[in-house]
């Protein structure tokens, strides 16, 4: 993946932020992280859906990994595995431990009534197809 493609996804994300908080009243680290992950997964074949979590067993945190660069990718930007983990534990005070694929996404959705916002997720799409990716 290009660093232009990661700004365009950065320039994405921030258009859509106030929308997010303003239409759905979340933001990106208490329900509108698995959106945007989902939203950029689904643009982007050669992306990874993750979370990274307390347990296999929870879903703290939905991210995007990028094989390419060994990279991940959330509302704060591209960052590595430590930097993710530690910024879980330091700043949002989550005590993650893992940091996995998110395979069973349907069945987790169907079952703990997770919820994609349409309305943004598109916008997320259009934002990011406006810049020519």
């Amino acid at each position: 993946m290009k660093q232009e493609t990661i700004d365009a996804i950065t320039y994405a994300k921030d258009v859509v932020t106030s929308m997010l908080i303003t239409n759905h009243s979340c933001g990106w680290l208490d329900g509108g992280c698995y959106t945007l992950a989902k939203a950029i997964t689904e643009s982007f074949p050669d992306t990874l859906l993750f979370h990274v979590s307390r347990d296999v067993e929870y879903r703290d945190h939905a991210v995007v990994y990028i094989p390419s660069l060994d990279m991940y990718y959330d509302a704060d930007g591209v960052q590595t595995e430590t930097e993710l983990m530690n910024k879980m534990r330091d700043v949002e005070m989550t005590n993650v431990t893992v940091c996995v694929p998110l395979l069973d996404i349907d069945a987790f959705v169907r079952s703990e009534g997770v919820y994609i916002v349409e309305d943004v997720k598109r916008q997320l799409v259009l934002e990011m197809l406006g810049h020519n990716l």
